[in-house]
């Protein structure tokens, strides 16, 4: 099982009890080792007793490591002084159970070795590190090899900052070659399938911080997180990997609700964000990699904007399967892969849209219906109201768009773009643009504004439905409460279509 190591820092030896303390603390929510840092710590002249004190009162085995400036610490001095400080441990005898020294450091400096070699016969095991905080690195595999070959170093450890989820499956393929233990780490949010499946992959251990404001790189997790919500103490290598696909990527109930499914089922599965950039090549490559790499059991996704349309193109040219939902909709929100690699691909949000709708007493079969967007949720809203015998009219910022999504689907019924100067009332009102969305682009927006929908035409028996569910109140939502117009939130309609992702899924052999 993969150890967690919860990141401690401390800066001035004032702050020792408050440093113990977070130790203490991460020890009771379930860390297995503390990562003292103390970087900012040596510049203080009784450094020395502070870290010898933090070494010998530890509340469980730790690392230590005095990170260097050039590798994303705070330690700018000579270093003499990283090896003073060695030293005074040594003869102090309060050693750590690991030691993490930068290689580049470790290669070049003679005095650093010989003390290192000191460490190595008292029984503390070297990590030898490599940082970098801008991308993967040209050269990674050879410093990989560098320090595998380094007779001193006990554990390898690379982390690199990930740009696109093959920057984290590329931690799985150093992990099946590793030259010895190894720690392998994509930082970022592009980066947490390493971190969560990393002792799946053979990694020794992950880092996890005691809470956000704590963490000691871009990404990384909680211990809350690490242990509850990505459920990393029951992670194995037969563990099927879902999550969420899209960009960008902020808060999701998914990621709680989908984990908390696959608990009550005695599924051996997790639920992670999985960012991917704008445009279908980054898409496409990103996913296939997921699907076909050896190491990774990946069972699907719920695929979010902008890649609703790539979805469906994905899960055609992969000759999959696809549901009536899906098909006339022209997008998918739901990706399958059984165990073989079979692809399918469904619309969910369809439901999803229909069911709040008729929960609130929407009049749709025979009424009128404005959607507001003509992206991926739009395409579904449509359908869904087209499929309840509503007529149905487009409003969107962009014409081209929406008479390109009315062309897709005027054949299924009574569907056109909008005419803001209409005077026709509406009996219900989707919202399906980003406007409003917390992690979007216009948080502050104002949908009607932005799709030139007038909000005069919106009927006395009315009901509206909101797609986005953070925030669970945008503007668009308050407008239609101050009207008295009851409103469904992006809420009611995410967990509708989460539970059809979930049939979808639980029908995929394993």
């Amino acid at each position: 099982m993969v150890l967690l190591a919860t990141p401690v820092a401390i800066d001035d030896p004032d702050l020792f009890d408050d440093a113990i303390d977070r130790a203490a603390q991460a020890a009771a929510q379930g860390a297995d080792l503390i990562e003292w840092r103390v970087d900012m710590l040596v510049s203080d002249p009784d450094h020395h007793a502070t870290v010898a004190r933090l070494l010998a009162e530890s509340p469980l085995p730790c690392i230590l490591t005095c990170r260097i400036d050039a590798q994303g610490g705070g330690f700018d001095g000579p270093e003499y002084e990283r090896i003073a400080l060695l030293q005074h441990l040594l003869d102090a005898d309060t050693l750590p159970r690991y030691i993490d020294l930068e290689h580049v450091r470790l290669a070049a400096e003679h005095d650093l070795r010989s003390v290192v070699e000191r460490y190595r016969s008292r029984g503390t095991s070297v990590i030898a590190s490599t940082h970098d905080f801008t991308g993967r690195p040209n050269d990674l595999i050879r410093q990989v090899a560098d320090m595998g070959m380094d007779d001193l170093v006990d554990v390898v450890k690379v982390a690199y900052q990930a740009s696109a989820l093959r920057d984290a499956l590329q931690c799985a393929d150093l992990l099946a070659a590793r030259p010895k233990p190894m720690i392998a780490l994509a930082m970022g949010q592009a980066g947490l399938l390493s971190r969560v499946m990393g002792g799946a992959w053979g990694g020794l251990l992950t880092f996890a911080a005691l809470d956000a404001g704590s963490a000691s790189a871009p990404g990384q997790p909680t211990l809350t997180q690490m242990i509850g919500q990505w459920r990393i103490r029951s992670i194995t290598d037969k563990t099927v990997v879902y999550g969420l696909v899209g960009w960008p990527l902020g808060a999701s109930p998914g990621f709680a609700r989908h984990n908390d499914t696959f608990t009550e089922q005695g599924d051996d599965a997790v639920y992670l964000p999985l960012p991917i950039r704008e445009g279908w090549e980054r898409f496409k490559a990103d996913m296939l990699e997921l699907v076909g790499h050896p190491l990774v059991r990946f069972g699907g996704a719920s695929v979010t904007m902008p890649h609703k349309a790539h979805c469906l193109q994905l899960v055609r040219d992969g000759g999959g399967t696809v549901d009536a939902a899906a098909a006339m909709a022209g997008v998918a929100n739901t990706i399958t892969v059984d165990g073989q690699g079979a692809l399918a691909g469904a619309n969910t949000d369809v439901v999803g849209v229909r069911a709040p709708l008729e929960a609130f007493g929407a009049r749709c079969s025979g009424g009128r219906a404005a959607v507001l967007g003509a992206g991926g949720a739009a395409r579904a809203a449509c359908v869904a109201l087209l499929q309840a015998g509503a007529s149905v009219r487009v409003f969107n910022r962009s014409a081209e768009s929406a008479r390109a999504l009315v062309d897709d689907l005027k054949s299924h019924g009574d569907v056109a773009v909008g005419d803001g100067a209409a005077s026709a009332s509406f009996n219900v009102v989707v919202q399906c643009t980003p406007v409003g969305m917390a992690h979007g682009p216009a948080p502050d927006g104002d949908a009607m504004n932005a799709t030139g929908f007038n909000t005069a035409c919106i009927a006395d028996d009315a009901v509206a439905l909101e797609t986005i569910y953070d925030p669970p109140e945008t503007s668009f939502v308050t407008c239609m409460q101050t009207r008295g117009v009851p409103v469904a939130g992006g809420l009611d309609m995410w967990m509708e279509q989460a539970a059809g992702q979930h049939t979808c899924w639980s029908a995929a052999q394993w």
